[in-house]
């Protein structure tokens, strides 16, 4: 590295992301708290009886959900939520996205 390259430069694949999360954004209205909220709750209850994802399909994925349903999984959260935001024409926060890691091997004593 010389004096004049910087120590480190922006990503342009995600600045192209950015950029199109706040073209989005500025289409659709900003969701509430309320809106989105029921979101959250079903995924924490569904997660907690173990009736989200009991065979665990989602591993190592970023899951968008709106409306209780998941509309969508990527393993690069800020796409999801962005081809997401645009296929259902909202604002890109309306969505819960989250992920989900593998489980970890289990060892045997």
């Amino acid at each position: 590295m010389t004096e004049t390259e910087p120590a480190f430069a922006p990503n342009p694949t995600i600045q192209a992301q950015l950029a199109e999360l706040k073209e989005l954004e500025a289409l659709y209205p900003v969701p509430t708290w309320a809106e989105v909220m029921p979101d959250w709750k079903w995924l924490h209850e569904s997660q907690a009886a173990g009736t989200f994802d009991p065979e665990y399909k989602y591993g190592g994925l970023c899951v968008a959900i709106y409306n209780r349903r998941v509309v969508g999984t990527d393993t690069d959260r800020l796409q999801l939520r962005i081809d997401a935001s645009r296929e259902l024409g909202i604002h890109p926060e309306r969505l819960v996205v989250t992920d989900f890691y593998p489980n970890e091997p289990h060892q045997e004593s």
